[in-house]
């Protein structure tokens, strides 16, 4: 129509349908989060410890390693008050795996051995030895 904006070429509109839906899906993502998070301020169990571990999951994978580390190490905080050795092992685990920190990974080991949890001693083991040496 006269006066209408012409239409952006095809490849313009799909990069800015996409970039549309990835924020939007980060937006979605960050609200599941916080809503997981206020359940975790209320309840004081391996839950809360769990809660913070996947807002830290969810933090380094959308590329926010300031929060991520914030949460792992409140996460770890938390399951040491409560003596949460199982949620304490996973969230060095999961942040061992991700920031590819040995020590983490060992310590992550040895916690699910004492807990007599094979699979997930497994687990930690292989990441560990995924490691490059160094």
């Amino acid at each position: 129509p006269p006066g209408a904006a012409p239409a952006a070429p095809a490849p313009e509109r799909a990069r800015g349908e996409a970039a549309r839906r990835a924020g939007t899906a980060r937006a979605r993502a960050r609200e599941a989060s916080e809503a997981a998070l206020r359940g975790a301020r209320r309840v004081h169990d391996d839950g809360a410890v769990d809660a913070l571990r996947l807002d830290a999951d969810l933090a380094f994978a959308i590329g926010d390693l300031r929060r991520a580390r914030a949460r792992w190490d409140r996460a770890i905080s938390m399951a040491q008050r409560l003596g949460a050795r199982r949620a304490h092992a996973l969230v060095l685990h999961d942040r061992g795996c991700r920031t590819a920190d040995r020590a983490d990974l060992v310590a992550a080991v040895e916690m699910f051995e004492a807990a007599g949890a094979a699979g997930w001693r497994a687990r930690a083991h292989a990441a560990l030895r995924a490691l490059p040496s160094g």
